[in-house]
C-alpha cells in the first residue's frame, strides 16, 4: 500500500481551529516562544494540517480502488514530521518549536486527522 507522501495545503482543506480542547499543561513548563495569538494560527494551522493528511489518505486509498474503512492508519511519528513540516511551511525557519511543543502539536494533529478520518470512514463492518 502506498502511503502518502505529498503535503498537502492545509489552508484549503480547513479555515479555522476544529474546538478541540487544549492538552494539560506540562508541570514546569515555560512559557511559549510566540504571543497567544500567533499560537492560536499555529493551533489552527496543525489543526487544518491534519485534515488535509486525512485527505491524503483518503485519496491514497481511493486511487488504489480501496475503500475508508476501520481506523485512522497514521502514527504519531508521522504526524511530528507533518507538524514540523506546517511550522516550518507556515512560519519559516525562523520559528523553532521546543521538543513539548512539537510533542504537543503532533497529538492535536493526530487527533484532527483521527477525527477527519472517522467521520468520512466506512465503520460498517463487512461481512
Amino acid at each position: 500500500m502506498a502511503v502518502p507522501t505529498d503535503e498537502t495545503d492545509s489552508e484549503s482543506v480547513a479555515s479555522g481551529a476544529l474546538g478541540f480542547g487544549r492538552a494539560a499543561p506540562l508541570a514546569g513548563k515555560t512559557k511559549p516562544m510566540i504571543p497567544t495569538r500567533q499560537n492560536s494560527a499555529l493551533e489552527r494551522a496543525v489543526d487544518a494540517a491534519g485534515e488535509a493528511w486525512a485527505l491524503d489518505w483518503s485519496n491514497t486509498l481511493h486511487g488504489e480502488g480501496r475503500s475508508v474503512s476501520g481506523g485512522w492508519p497514521g502514527t504519531l511519528s508521522e504526524a511530528r514530521s507533518r507538524v514540523a513540516a506546517c511550522v516550518a511551511k507556515r512560519f519559516g525557519v525562523a520559528r523553532r518549536v521546543s521538543a513539548e511543543e512539537l510533542e504537543m502539536l503532533a497529538r492535536r494533529a493526530y487527533a484532527a486527522a483521527r477525527k477527519a478520518w472517522l467521520a468520512h470512514a466506512d465503520l460498517a463492518v463487512e461481512e
